[in-house]
């Protein structure tokens, strides 16, 4: 399967060929959550601000049901948030994927 620019290949490929070729002051993701780790991991090695969209199931949509919550960084503790509510997009350094 060919993109739309005509080349073959994992997105987070073109975005280290891009960080390589060009300044990038940030980098913002959507997408499967492999794809999304791999550019959590390569904005942290390059310290490249990141955020990225997370896609969860949401059955009530306000927070209640725990259909949607991840794990994110609170200094040195770990709390649950909710897509729902405090998302879809978080700071990739704030996420545990």
């Amino acid at each position: 399967m060919t993109g739309s620019y005509g080349e073959k290949g994992f997105a987070i490929n073109f975005l280290k060929e891009d960080l390589q070729n060009g300044t990038i002051e940030g980098i913002y993701a959507c997408g499967p959550l492999p794809m999304l780790k791999a550019v959590k991991e390569l904005a942290k090695e390059t310290k490249i601000p990141c955020q990225i969209s997370l896609e969860e199931r949401m059955g009530c949509g306000i927070g209640v049901c725990l259909g949607c919550a991840v794990k994110i960084a609170a200094g040195d503790n770990v709390i649950y948030g909710h897509v729902c509510k405090a998302g879809p997009v978080f700071n990739s350094n704030e996420v545990e994927l």
